[in-house]
């Protein structure tokens, strides 16, 4: 997950290329930080429910 996180701005810079899609990807980053968080807190407690 943190690698997609790495690779996808590299893959998507490039291909956007505009200061204004820029920004809105930099306004996007924390909800989408946060959805992997959720997300990895959900595996979390699923996990903790198994064990």
């Amino acid at each position: 997950m943190v690698v997609l996180l790495l690779v996808l701005p590299a893959l998507l810079g490039p291909a956007l290329g505009t200061v204004s899609a820029g920004r809105h990807l930099i306004a996007a980053a924390p909800y989408v930080v946060a959805a992997f968080l959720v997300a990895g807190l959900v595996v979390g407690v699923r996990r903790l429910d198994v064990a």
